[in-house]
């Protein structure tokens, strides 16, 4: 098996990458609407993550805060969720 040498990927990385994501589910991931669907989308969860850590952040502290500033506005999105609030943050993070 091969190593990556990408920085993004280094062991550091892919833990700080862990903890990002679970700072952000614990606080947006279970938030759901009167209909019952959830009210952000696990994409912009899952792009708010590889950008903090991309943009050589060291801790998940202030993350959350970044959210609301830069995806608050990507509710739903979740092509699962056809119907909702199609709302993007116009970020391309693939």
């Amino acid at each position: 098996m091969s190593q990556i040498s990408d920085w993004l990927y280094s062991d550091d990385r892919l833990e700080l990458r862990e903890r990002t994501l679970s700072t952000l589910l614990r606080q947006f991931g279970s938030a759901l609407n009167e209909e019952g669907v959830p009210v952000y989308g696990t994409e912009s969860i899952y792009a708010c993550a590889h950008d903090w850590v991309s943009q050589g952040n060291s801790t998940p502290d202030g993350v959350i805060d970044y959210y609301l500033e830069n995806y608050s506005g990507t509710r739903n999105s979740d092509p699962a969720h056809a119907g909702g609030n199609q709302e993007t943050s116009g970020k391309d993070w693939w």
